[in-house]
């Protein structure tokens, strides 16, 4: 045997080891949760059969996801195929994952557990409430019905968690990538850390979430009146817009400086439209510029309404946005990545202006990524935040930015 084959021999018992590790760790587990569950939903009058199965089936899910998507972001194998990649595009990311045993291990073992002991495991509760809704089912047919009924959505989910731990192990978009630096038995201490913080969290919701359930549902029933509805809906839309709304302001604040200043000094300035578009979609052209001195200073406006998801300026042009949803530094219960090109086509200088700011701003040139003040170069554009730039503007200064290296 070849030092290949064997390499390929031993990565093979390494993954059917974590895949079987992985769905033990679930399925224990779940069945601790839906038993805590069970006990914290007992009242008839408040909570239905049919109600419980979808509470308990929507934990399990989410519970499912957030597992697998922690274990493959410290897992070796899935940090060397998913960190080194070149390109974004959802069809690669896809093929990568069809194409991938590991992936259709991961669903057959699954699903052989499905068929171990069905009406004890975590998913006898379906079982039981298809029971007392329909009929009993035989023995024999126990195993099948789980096999229809769960094992399509949860290799829809398997699905989504490789996708994100993709995202969240591919280096270049990772704000949290020193937590992924670890190897060896550090590495292994976070993952299993993350794991029991992860299980603590869930354990502790399935014992709120009934408590809570209650002032949802009269909630719910006092919406049937109208006022309360409208009052209802017009919280839900400020709460959602709060951060759009935010950066409305703040970017008309920097526009009227903005007018007022070179007014003041006398700076020829051009104004183009589409000045407040990019607070909710980034143009492709600039938006105004800007005269000094025979320079021609040519200024594109980009939002962050989101102001502590960092965003990422790439030397290739590619601007890249991270949105989390965490408990603390390291431990992310989800994370999404956006990429978009801040680029743009001009005969002068050009500048990008960051209005509203974030809390943090790298820099990637292909190799390492670093913080970004403002004023700081990338490629053949300068990155400033909107103070940065008024304040460059009064030094007369902006010309000196542009030759830094």
């Amino acid at each position: 045997m070849t030092k290949k084959e064997r390499g390929k021999t031993k990565r093979f018992w390494y993954r059917l080891f974590i895949s079987v590790l992985t769905w033990g760790i679930f399925f224990l587990s779940s069945v601790l949760l839906m038993k805590a569950m069970d006990l914290t939903m007992r009242s008839d009058g408040l909570f239905s059969p049919l109600f419980r199965v979808c509470v308990k089936s929507g934990i399990l899910i989410f519970w499912f996801f957030s597992l697998t998507r922690t274990l493959m972001a410290y897992d070796f194998v899935y940090l060397s195929r998913y960190r080194v990649r070149e390109t974004e595009k959802r069809t690669e990311r896809l093929s990568l994952i069809f194409g991938n045993s590991d992936f259709w291990m991961e669903i057959f073992l699954f699903g052989v557990a499905l068929q171990v002991v069905p009406r004890l495991g975590p998913f006898g509760f379906l079982v039981r409430f298809w029971e007392e809704s329909v009929g009993v089912l035989p023995l024999d047919l126990t195993g099948g019905f789980l096999a229809i009924t769960i094992l399509p959505v949860f290799l829809i989910v398997l699905l989504f968690s490789h996708l994100s731990a993709q995202k969240y192990i591919s280096g270049f978009d990772d704000p949290y990538l020193s937590a992924l630096e670890g190897e060896g038995r550090k590495q292994k201490k976070q993952a299993f850390v993350e794991i029991l913080q992860l299980a603590a969290i869930y354990f502790i919701g399935t014992l709120i979430v009934p408590l809570v359930l209650p002032f949802i549902m009269t909630m719910v029933k006092m919406l049937g009146k109208t006022p309360v509805l409208i009052f209802f809906l017009i919280l839900l839309l400020s709460l959602a817009g709060f951060r759009y709304i935010r950066a409305f302001l703040k970017r008309r604040s920097f526009q009227k400086n903005l007018l007022n200043f070179c007014k003041e000094k006398r700076i020829r300035l051009e104004m183009h439209r589409g000045f407040f578009r990019s607070i909710v979609s980034m143009s492709k052209a600039y938006d105004f510029s800007v005269f000094i001195d025979e320079e021609r200073y040519d200024c594109k406006m980009i939002s962050s309404p989101r102001k502590y998801s960092p965003v990422f300026f790439e030397e290739n042009g590619n601007l890249i946005r991270t949105r989390t949803i965490q408990l603390n530094k390291y431990l992310v219960l989800f994370h999404s990545v956006t990429v978009q090109t801040f680029k743009f086509s001009s005969e002068g200088k050009k500048v990008i202006i960051l209005n509203p700011t974030p809390h943090l701003i790298y820099l990637f040139n292909g190799v390492k990524k670093t913080i970004a003040d403002t004023g700081e170069r990338i490629g053949e554009y300068v990155v400033f935040t909107g103070s940065g730039f008024l304040n460059a503007l009064d030094r007369n200064c902006l010309r000196q930015f542009f030759r830094q290296k």
